[in-house]
């Protein structure tokens, strides 16, 4: 099945490097228009790799524009898409940041970042894009979150909360925005990435090139795909399905302790 997305305007946060940079490609390469967000200012090394991108997707024909602004100012972010290509159609939310710690000595001010960035991040640029795609009855949502999410993990109380956080949010928008052709799913995804590589020895690093990601998040936003409020993970080109599930209990046994 080939994806094309001419026409379709995406959206990337957290584009400068890994996961976000291998997005950015694969979709303008399959046609679409290309909004390259990370927050950056004038010179630093992200805003030159912001600015890499989008030269060389350019370059080779795509259709690609830089944005500097933090997630947190969502709403200029899709401002932008709107007044350079007057739709937003695709919204990828991939940006976040890392301030791992054992929760005893885990401060208010590491827990506060990283649930700011990485729930609160996503809600500004689910809300600001909302009302466009319920005007164009269309829409393609991908939250990110993590195994941490999923699972916990030791060291990670805040990163956690948020990406746990954010499964709720996102069922609530697959529910609401599904009227309106409005589809928002959930990737956990394992990569190479300037975030993993503080965390993940450079061997298993290798193994799980971000390219492996890009082609199921592609489908995930495409006309063919009507999935809608599902969590997917996906590493090293393994993928899974993940599902909650309900197991009865004999309330009578607990009744008699």
């Amino acid at each position: 099945m080939a994806l094309d997305f001419k026409g379709k305007v995406v959206i990337v946060t957290g584009a400068a490097r890994g996961i976000g940079k291998e997005y950015c490609n694969y979709f303008a390469d399959k046609g679409a228009k290309v909004v390259v967000n990370n927050r950056c200012k004038k010179d630093s090394d992200n805003y030159i790799l912001v600015n890499e991108i989008v030269r060389n997707i350019n370059l080779n024909g795509g259709i690609a524009i830089a944005n500097y602004d933090d997630i947190l100012d969502g709403d200029l972010i899709i401002k932008q898409a709107i007044d350079n290509f007057d739709r937003i159609d695709i919204l990828i939310n991939n940006a976040g940041i890392i301030k791992d710690n054992v929760f005893a000595k885990m401060t208010k001010e590491d827990y506060e970042d990283v649930v700011d960035v990485h729930l609160n991040g996503t809600y500004k640029c689910c809300k600001a894009a909302w009302p466009y795609m319920i005007k164009q009855r269309y829409g393609k949502i991908i939250n990110t979150i993590s195994g941490s999410g999923l699972y916990g993990q030791v060291g990670q109380a805040n990163y956690a909360t948020a990406k746990s956080a954010i499964i709720g949010f996102s069922f609530s928008l697959a529910k609401e925005g599904e009227e309106f052709n409005i589809r928002t799913n959930i990737l956990s995804p394992v990569a190479a990435s300037r975030m993993t590589e503080t965390i993940l020895p450079q061997d298993m690093l290798e193994g799980i090139n971000p390219n492996n990601v890009a082609p199921l998040v592609a489908y995930l936003c495409s006309d063919d795909c009507q999935e809608n409020g599902a969590i997917y993970e996906c590493s090293g080109g393994f993928i899974s399905r993940v599902r909650l599930n309900k197991e009865p209990i004999d309330f009578l046994q607990w009744s008699k302790l």
